[in-house]
């Protein structure tokens, strides 16, 4: 009977004065594995956590939706790359999506493996231009 392996960890995106943009990750493997990653990005000065919303401004879901279809164009380009037209075209951005702040100060959307991509593509993350 094979056993699971399940690594917790975390990762610093970013951090200074007054933000922490990190993420928890866990990967279960077993004959496969799945990385889930729990993203957190907490204003220091009033320990709430901060949504896309407070980054991009009232109309975030339409400015995230419009690059990433920018960029998705682009990458098809490249064989490398296969999303899910359907969901792509119909994306869905809420206040919780997930995303991290990177060194260059960036939102960073991530998505889950197999929500917007097959598999071999991971989590796959597209830095929105504020």
């Amino acid at each position: 009977m094979k056993k699971w392996i399940v690594d917790i960890n975390y990762q610093v995106y970013f951090i200074d004065s007054s933000l922490a943009s990190f993420s928890i990750n866990a990967t279960q493997i077993k004959a496969s594995s799945y990385l889930q990653k729990t993203f957190f990005n907490i204003d220091l000065k009033t320990a709430r956590q901060l949504t896309v919303e407070d980054f991009l401004g009232k109309k975030y879901s339409q400015i995230i939706q419009t690059e990433i279809q920018k960029q998705i164009k682009e990458n098809k380009k490249n064989l490398e790359y296969s999303y899910f037209d359907d969901v792509i075209q119909n994306l869905n951005i809420q206040k919780e999506q997930p995303f991290y702040i990177n060194q260059q100060n960036q939102v960073v959307v991530v998505f889950n493996e197999f929500d917007i991509a097959p598999g071999y593509m991971g989590m796959p993350e597209f830095i929105i231009p504020t």
